[in-house]
């Protein structure tokens, strides 16, 4: 019998999508490492104040729960791991690479993690991001 993915916790903001979470080495049609994932997904829309968000090079950010388990491309300081895959809405969906991970309201009931995200070729034709 095969043990279910783990499935993330609420978040204390309203979702707009949900997502797919791939560990480095997997991809689809295998089974996610997390299923489910309510992410709020918003593209980034290059703004003069947000200058030092722009220098992580991202196309989009996410707020997830801030115990998800994502993993970002960082191994230490200096080295660049291999970083987890988001497929938004679910594994038949768009790619989205995990640039970078930071929590964000710590010790606040509105505690989060915000993941900026770098867009692959989605699967043509779509409708999703």
């Amino acid at each position: 019998m095969a043990i279910p993915a783990p499935r993330a916790t609420s978040t204390p903001f309203p979702s707009n999508n949900t997502a797919d979470v791939y560990r480095a080495g997997t991809a689809p049609p295998s089974a996610p490492a997390i299923s489910g994932v309510r992410i709020l997904i918003v593209a980034n829309k290059s703004c003069p104040t947000h200058d030092a968000e722009d220098a992580l090079g991202y196309s989009h950010f996410a707020l997830v729960a801030a115990t998800l388990d994502v993993r970002d491309n960082k191994t230490d300081a200096f080295t660049l791991g291999s970083p987890d895959i988001l497929y938004v809405p679910d594994k038949n969906g768009t790619p989205f690479k995990v640039n970078h991970v930071e929590f964000r309201s710590r010790n606040t009931p509105s505690e989060h993690k915000k993941l900026y995200l770098d867009r692959g070729t989605p699967p043509w034709p779509t409708n999703d991001v």
